[in-house]
C-alpha cells in the first residue's frame, strides 16, 4: 500500500478525483487544499537533520497556487498588550467574558468561535472552584497567566477537537521555547489548567514548544495586539534564503496562499524563507540558529558572493585598494576575508569589530534622522560597505522615505536634484531586492510607486523646459500605468 502524502501510515486511499494521492483517514481533507479547494500535489519527507518537509509531486510554473490553508488556530502571543482574545483588537475597556472571565470586546467576541476553546475548558475549571475556599480568589488571581496561555491552550485542545489536525500538528519539531514565556504558562497549568485531567505538564510544554518554533505572526491593523497563528502543513516547509515560493496572508481570515516563486519541478523541495532576506549572510544564519536551531547551508549562504548580491560585502581594508572583501567560507562562524583585487586576507575580528563601529553609527542616526543626517552617515558608510551592503541599503530606504514624505503634496516644486536622488536611492533598492527577494511584495509595489511616479514627474519638468517631446512624456506616462496595473 502507499503511504499518506502526510504521514507514515500505509492503510491509505487514493483520491478518486486526481486519481494520484493517497491519504489516511485523518488526513483526507487535507488533501483538498489547492487553488479554490481543489487536490494539492505535494508530499511530506524526511529531509535529514532539517526533518520533514514538503516536495512537489507535479511541475508548478510561477505564479501557480501550490496549496491554501487556514490556521490550525490562531490567537494572542503570550507578551501582548490587554487585547480581546477572540478578535485581538487591544481594550481600553475591562470587559471581561461571562463564562470564564478573559478580556473580550463585546458578546460577539464572547460567543467568537476562536475563544470557544479555551473558554469551554475553563469556564468548567472555574465553576467547579466556585464552592471551594478561596476558588474564586485563585482563578481571579491567576486571569493575567490564563490569557498568556490562551493560545496555548487552544492548540493542546485538537487533541479532543480536531484529532485530523492534532495528528499534524503533533508532528511538528518544538525547540525548547522561551524559559521566560514558559512560567506563565507553568504558572496557570499548576495553578488552574491541571485541574483537568486532559492537560499534562511535558505534553503542554512541549505544545508551547511547537508554538515558539513553528508559530507564524500575524499581521495586524495598528488598533490590534500581537497575534500568532499555527499552520501545521505550511509550517513543514523548510527554509532557504533564496526560497522557491512566496506566502501571501489575508487580512481578514488570515488564511495563507502559497504560490511557486520560481519554476518547482516534480520531486523539487519547496522551501519558504523564515527571515527578512535582504541581510548578509553572518546575520541571517545567526538568527535562525538563536531562533530555530539551526545553520543554514543553502546555496545563496554557500556562496561568498550570495548568488550576485553582495549583501555582506565591504571595502577592503587596505586603503590604497577599495577592492570588495568577501568571507573565504561563508558556513564557518569566523571565516577570514579576502580582497577580491589585491587579495589580502583579514580576520573575522578585524571584520567583526568594524561591522560593530557601523551598527553602532547606523543605530546613533535612529529611524527618524534628518535627510542631512542620513546623506552624511551614507558617505560615512561608504568607507566601509560595499555599495549593496544590507545595512547601507537599510539607511538609503530610511532616506528614501524622508525625501518622499517631504515631496507629498508638493511634487510641482520639488527641486530637480532632489527628484534625481530619489529615483537614484529607489532604483538602487529595487535592483537590489531583486537580488535578494525577487517577486511580488508590499515593499516592491510602495517603492515602485515611489519610483514610477518620480519618472513621471521628472519627465513633466522636462517636457515643460522643451527638454523631451510629447511622444517621450507619453512613453512615461504608459510605463507607470503598465506597472501598476501588475
Amino acid at each position: 500500500m502507499e503511504r499518506c502524502f502526510l504521514c507514515d501510515e500505509t492503510r491509505t486511499a487514493k483520491c478518486r478525483e486526481c486519481k494520484s494521492v493517497h491519504f489516511c483517514h485523518l488526513h483526507r481533507s487535507s488533501h483538498k487544499i489547492g487553488e479554490n479547494g481543489s487536490c494539492s500535489f505535494i508530499r511530506s519527507e524526511k529531509f535529514g537533520d532539517a526533518g520533514r518537509g514538503l516536495v512537489a509531486t507535479k511541475d508548478y510554473s510561477p505564479g501557480d497556487v501550490v496549496f491554501a490553508l487556514k490556521p490550525a488556530t490562531l490567537g494572542p502571543c503570550v507578551r501582548s498588550q490587554v487585547q480581546c482574545v477572540n478578535c485581538l483588537m487591544v481594550l481600553h475597556d475591562k470587559m471581561t467574558c461571562s463564562k470564564c472571565s478573559l478580556p473580550v470586546c463585546d458578546t460577539k467576541c464572547e460567543r467568537g468561535e476562536h475563544h470557544q476553546a479555551e473558554c469551554q475548558v475553563l469556564q468548567k475549571i472555574r465553576d467547579g472552584l466556585k464552592d471551594q475556599q478561596g476558588g474564586r480568589n485563585l482563578y481571579k488571581a491567576e486571569i493575567k497567566n490564563l490569557t498568556s496561555a490562551v493560545m496555548t491552550i487552544r492548540l493542546f485542545s485538537l487533541k479532543w477537537r480536531d484529532p485530523g489536525t492534532w495528528n499534524l500538528v503533533s508532528m511538528l519539531m518544538d525547540h525548547d521555547g522561551n524559559p521566560e514565556l514558559w512560567k506563565s504558562i507553568l504558572q496557570a497549568y499548576k495553578s488552574i489548567l491541571i485541574k483537568d485531567p486532559r492537560f499534562e505538564e511535558n505534553e503542554l510544554k512541549r505544545v508551547f514548544g511547537i508554538q515558539c518554533t513553528n508559530g507564524a505572526n500575524l499581521h495586524l491593523p495598528p488598533t490590534h495586539g500581537r497575534g500568532v497563528g499555527v499552520y501545521p502543513i505550511f509550517a513543514l516547509l523548510n527554509h532557504s534564503c533564496m526560497c522557491n515560493s512566496e506566502t501571501l496572508e489575508s487580512a481578514e481570515s488570515h488564511s495563507v496562499v502559497v504560490k511557486a516563486r520560481f519554476k518547482i519541478e516534480t520531486g523539487e523541495e519547496i522551501s519558504t524563507c523564515y527571515l527578512k532576506p535582504e541581510q548578509a549572510t553572518f546575520a541571517r544564519r545567526q538568527f535562525l540558529f538563536n531562533k530555530w536551531n539551526f545553520w543554514c547551508s543553502c546555496r545563496r549562504c554557500s556562496d561568498p558572493s550570495e548568488l550576485g548580491a553582495f549583501s555582506g560585502g565591504m571595502v577592503c581594508l587596505n586603503g590604497r585598494c577599495g577592492g570588495l572583501l568577501l568571507p573565504c567560507s561563508p558556513l564557518e562562524e569566523i571565516s577570514p576575508w579576502f580582497c577580491q583585487d589585491c587579495r589580502t586576507q583579514f580576520s573575522w575580528h578585524q571584520i567583526s569589530n568594524i561591522l560593530e563601529q557601523t551598527l553602532l553609527e547606523v543605530e546613533s542616526a535612529g529611524s527618524g534622522g534628518s535627510v542631512e543626517r542620513l546623506e552624511e552617515l551614507i558617505f560615512t558608510l561608504r568607507q566601509y560597505l560595499y555599495h549593496t551592503h544590507y545595512m547601507l541599503i537599510q539607511v538609503e530606504q530610511r532616506l528614501l522615505l524622508q525625501y518622499w514624505d517631504r515631496s507629498k503634496g508638493n511634487k510641482e516644486k520639488i527641486s530637480r536634484p532632489v527628484l534625481d536622488r530619489i529615483i537614484q536611492l529607489s532604483k538602487n533598492i529595487l535592483v537590489q531586492q531583486e537580488r535578494t527577494d525577487p517577486g511580488e511584495s508590499r515593499q516592491r509595489r510602495i517603492l515602485e510607486e515611489i519610483y514610477y511616479s518620480s519618472i513621471l514627474e521628472r519627465g513633466c519638468k522636462d517636457f515643460k523646459l522643451g527638454v523631451i517631446t510629447r511622444e517621450k512624456l507619453q512613453n512615461f506616462i504608459l510605463c507607470k500605468q503598465a506597472r501598476m496595473k501588475i
